[in-house]
């Protein structure tokens, strides 16, 4: 595949496209628990039910959502931690799940990439060094015809030829780290699909290209329509981001964390009406 440099490195008209940007953004309404809802049953039409989530992998997305850093309940966490290992799950499958949360901040990079290089344009396809070689080689090798990054182009589109074009040393980092969870291959595919999924829909991470991608992949992997909707289920009953004390300060209690206290997770069948706590979250922030 050869490579082609973004459009966008052309930034003769940046005040314009700043204002654009700016423009479509202010003109978006919220997205919501309902939007990804109403997203999720969109893309559900025609799938089979099939099962729901097993206890482990419950407990599983449970544990995901609230170690990610849209969330943080390390207090909770810890609770859903003890009770995916009594449900046979091993620490390196927590850890490799830890790995593979710890990768929203990428979601930063897909979005401030663009707004930065509108911004402040440094760089243009007419100075970029060896863009053939180099940057060439780079894009064979993460990229290359493999399908899971041509759905990500849907989704995301142009953010991985444009780092490439800002950095090719960011470009390799991106790679070299979420593909970390991935080599080390102790989770089943779909349940880090089913955990990203999940990520992208909580009340205080509500990304929808993320959602979408990952949604479409864990059905490709099989995923069935009661499986989706009780990770949704899980997803949006993520706590509010409270804080996090410092280690020194840190004293979790040990009561409630073992067999008998593992936490019943709420794994309902999701209907398009309105998520318990949106309208009061919506008009806080």
């Amino acid at each position: 595949m050869k490579l082609r440099l973004p459009d966008m490195l052309d930034l003769n008209s940046t005040d314009v496209q700043i204002d654009q940007y700016s423009t479509s953004v202010r003109n978006f309404s919220m997205i919501t628990l309902s939007d990804i809802r109403s997203e999720a049953q969109r893309l559900l039409q025609g799938v089979a039910e099939g099962p729901l989530l097993d206890e482990a992998s419950t407990q599983l997305v449970a544990f995901a959502v609230r170690i990610s850093v849209s969330t943080l309940d390390v207090s909770d966490a810890a609770v859903h931690a003890r009770c995916a290992m009594t449900a046979g799950l091993t620490a390196a499958q927590l850890r490799e799940a830890i790995f593979l949360v710890s990768g929203l901040g990428v979601h930063s990079l897909f979005e401030g990439l663009q707004l930065a290089e509108l911004a402040v344009p440094t760089v243009s396809a007419d100075n970029l060094p060896n863009p053939d070689s180099q940057r060439q080689a780079l894009w064979e090798h993460w990229v290359g015809e493999d399908r899971y990054w041509q759905g990500f182009e849907r989704e995301v589109p142009g953010f991985l030829s444009q780092l490439l074009a800002a950095s090719p040393e960011g470009f390799d980092a991106f790679f070299r780290y979420c593909s970390v969870p991935w080599r080390s291959a102790q989770l089943p595919a779909l349940s880090k699909e089913l955990i990203a999924m999940a990520t992208d829909a909580t009340p205080t991470h509500r990304y929808l290209p993320g959602f979408r991608l990952h949604l479409c992949n864990a059905l490709r992997l099989g995923a069935g329509a009661a499986m989706v909707r009780s990770v949704l289920d899980i997803a949006s009953q993520a706590p509010l981001h409270s804080g996090v004390p410092g280690r020194s300060d840190l004293a979790l209690a040990s009561d409630g964390l073992g067999v008998n206290g593992c936490k019943q997770v709420k794994a309902t069948q999701i209907n398009s009406g309105q998520h318990d706590g949106d309208d009061a979250w919506t008009e806080k922030h």
